[in-house]
């Protein structure tokens, strides 16, 4: 019975060496004060193309430190059987005291658990002297500008202003000497006596004033219209006058013949019926007015240029 613990005790302290050798851990310094930082490694020794999972660091062997900023990994050495990965942590503690920790467990293909060899850190406390009198706080001390300070603020606006200041002047120098584009100048197109009074003609039909009941309107401005080109080519004063005295005065011009005086006395008629009995002509006879006036236009036209 001796013997088969002896050979178990033998056979545990082998494998507890066996693992000592595969991860070993060691502090950068084993004592710090409270709130300073060590640099723990870990020397890990695998077979190659195996799998290995480290230890959560929040969770793990290192639950009651505080690790600062990102473990690093790397390997470092490697032969055709083993490699040697090196785990590095900075970490520091904010209670003082002595404590031990192995580091682990690294698990290598989900089966084999591995833990270092065992380490200790100790955390002092600072010590601090309560036998001398406690010194006044020194007033804030404002800060001295110097020109230096200055001259790259200075230097900029400086050069922000010349660029603005060179820009504006060219800009206006080119402006100045760009040559100005004239618009062409649009003349008037100058109608004839005939073009004109076609003209009003046409626009007094597109106002269908008799549509609308205002045959008044109509034939005052159908007999203006007449009565102005008449004044224009003929020479004659023929406003403000009856549609005998204005009928009369035509005729002595002896340029119109008989069917033109015939037709002028039928529109002057039946344009003194609208005006002052009220006459209302259907709409055929007012389109037969309407070609009455442009014969008129029309012919005494041809008469004067003939003439």
């Amino acid at each position: 019975m001796k013997q088969i613990f002896l050979y178990i005790l033998c056979l545990f302290t082998c494998v507890s060496y066996a693992q000592s050798d595969r991860c070993v851990a060691q502090l950068d310094s084993s004592e710090i004060m409270l709130g300073q930082k060590t640099k723990l490694t870990v020397s890990l020794f695998t077979p190659i193309d195996s799998y290995l999972f480290f230890p959560d660091v929040h969770k793990g062997f290192l639950k009651d430190f505080d690790v600062i900023g990102t473990p690093l990994y790397d390997t470092i050495s490697q032969d055709s059987e083993f490699s040697e990965l090196v785990c590095t942590y900075y970490i520091t503690r904010f209670e003082p005291g002595s404590i031990s920790f192995q580091a682990g467990p690294y698990i290598i293909n989900e089966h084999d658990t591995i833990w270092s060899n065992p380490i200790s850190l100790t955390i002092q406390m600072p010590v601090v002297d309560t036998t001398t009198a406690i010194r006044a706080l020194k007033p804030v001390k404002p800060v001295v500008y110097t020109w230096r300070d200055w001259a790259p603020n200075v230097i900029l606006i400086v050069l922000f202003v010349c660029v603005i200041v060179v820009l504006v002047f060219f800009l206006i120098r080119y402006f100045k000497q760009r040559p100005k584009s004239v618009s062409p100048r649009i003349v008037p197109v100058q109608l004839s006596a005939k073009e004109r009074a076609l003209q009003a003609i046409d626009e007094l039909e597109q106002k269908q004033l008799c549509a609308q009941y205002k045959h008044k309107q109509h034939y005052t401005e159908l007999l203006d219209i007449l009565r102005a080109y008449f004044e224009e080519v003929l020479g004659v004063q023929v406003f403000e006058k009856t549609s005998i005295e204005m009928l009369n005065e035509l005729s002595s011009t002896a340029r119109f013949g008989v069917q033109q005086l015939d037709d002028l006395r039928a529109l002057l008629h039946d344009a003194d019926l609208v005006k002052f009995a009220k006459y209302k002509p259907e709409k055929q006879t007012i389109g037969t007015h309407g070609s009455i006036a442009r014969s008129l236009v029309h012919i005494n036209d041809l008469v004067v240029s003939e003439s």
